[in-house]
């Protein structure tokens, strides 16, 4: 993957390649402090089609569930990189790999 970054006709086409767009009827949108401890960006939800999660500054874990750390997590994303997922509605964490980064998240619903 490139360090390029992606603008918003980016991100709408990779959403429509994964996501039945007839069935996300809105979409909560948020923006995390995330530094070094280990914190729950999602909860547990049965609604969720999906989400997307791009990280502004520095490297952070991801870990989809519980207890992220630097031993336990799912992937490390860089900072100007953009994760999305769908068909997933269990909790994610999330921690900062060795300086705080802002975190904008939407959750697709």
């Amino acid at each position: 993957m490139s360090d390029s970054t992606y603008d918003l006709s980016q991100v709408i086409a990779a959403i429509d390649s994964w996501v039945d767009n007839s069935t996300v009827v809105g979409a909560a949108v948020d923006s995390v402090l995330i530094d070094t401890d280990p914190t729950v960006v999602l909860s547990y939800n049965s609604a969720r089609k999906g989400f997307i999660f791009y990280n502004k500054t520095a490297a952070l874990y991801i870990k989809l569930g519980l207890g992220v750390s630097a031993d336990s997590y799912s992937c490390i994303l860089r900072g100007g990189k953009i994760f999305a997922m769908d068909h997933y509605g269990g909790p994610v964490s999330v921690q900062a790999v060795d300086s705080s980064t802002d975190l904008a998240i939407t959750e697709l619903l």
